[in-house]
């Protein structure tokens, strides 16, 4: 069966501060919004704050891929994945960017899953390209820091953002989705054992950092996502160490995610083709 293809890619950090504008309305919809979940608005959080929101940050990531010389007009598919909410939960980030660039596509957010929204995301799009309901979808997955009421560890996520267009035939240089995967009751070693996991040139696990199970892991192919990030960690872990060289042509990537203490594993397999 054929897989589907990463053909294109872009990772930005937001490193400078977006200036925060008072609006009586938006402060009344935040306040009661939060008051649904017995959160308490503190406007000096978005004073003080990076202030990017969903719409900036993938408008941005598909300029990026514009003047890169990639098509997007042919998207039918536009997927948004989030851990932190929009610092603007007024705007529907989705139907906007659809809008704005004028696609004839369907769009979703995948959320409130944790860090594995990335996973649930892919999931679908695979899902959708095999029942020929998609030809051409692109994923958009944003960490940004900026709350208008507290939260813990907020603060200390890098404002991050990916894009990748996905397609069914690859283009030059990308990578191919070769599995999906979901285990309960998971052995580590178990798992890495039945996926032919040794110290091999071209094998490689990227892992999140959510827990401390690394010492089952052989060091030598092993990577480790930043804990500044969260729905971008993998893929930004991915993205940097092929653009550095460590990972090259004809390699196969595992990214994992989980909790060993809930019996669950998350993982996605991806080779990078002609790089």
């Amino acid at each position: 069966m054929s897989m589907i293809k990463i053909n294109s890619y872009v990772c930005k950090r937001f490193l400078e501060k977006r200036s925060y504008t008072h609006s009586i309305g938006e402060i009344q919809f935040q306040t009661d919004l939060a008051d649904m979940y017995g959160l308490k608005v503190d406007e000096s959080l978005l004073n003080s704050g990076l202030n990017n929101s969903f719409s900036f940050m993938g408008a941005s990531l598909i300029d990026h891929l514009l003047k890169t010389g990639n098509k997007i007009d042919d998207v039918d598919l536009v997927v948004l994945v989030y851990c932190i909410p929009d610092i603007n939960p007024s705007i529907s980030t989705v139907n906007y960017l659809i809008e704005k660039y004028n696609l004839n596509a369907k769009g979703f957010a995948v959320s409130a899953v944790d860090t594995y929204a990335p996973f649930a995301a892919v999931k679908i799009i695979k899902e959708l390209f095999f029942t020929k309901k998609c030809k051409k979808a692109l994923l958009l997955m944003l960490d940004q820091s900026t709350l208008s009421y507290y939260a813990p560890g907020v603060k200390d996520i890098e404002d991050t953002a990916i894009a990748c267009l996905f397609e069914k035939n690859g283009t030059g240089p990308c990578l191919e989705l070769n599995e999906w995967g979901y285990e309960s009751n998971t052995n580590l070693h178990e798992w890495m054992k039945k996926m032919n996991l040794n110290q091999s040139d071209d094998q490689y696990i990227i892992s999140s950092n959510l827990e401390e199970k690394y010492t089952e892991m052989p060091s030598e192919i092993t990577f480790i996502a930043s804990s500044k990030q969260l729905c971008t960690s993998l893929f930004a872990k991915l993205l940097k160490l092929i653009q550095k060289g460590k990972i090259q042509g004809d390699s196969s990537i595992y990214l994992l995610d989980g909790s060993l203490k809930e019996n669950e594993l998350y993982y996605m397999k991806f080779s990078i083709l002609g790089g």
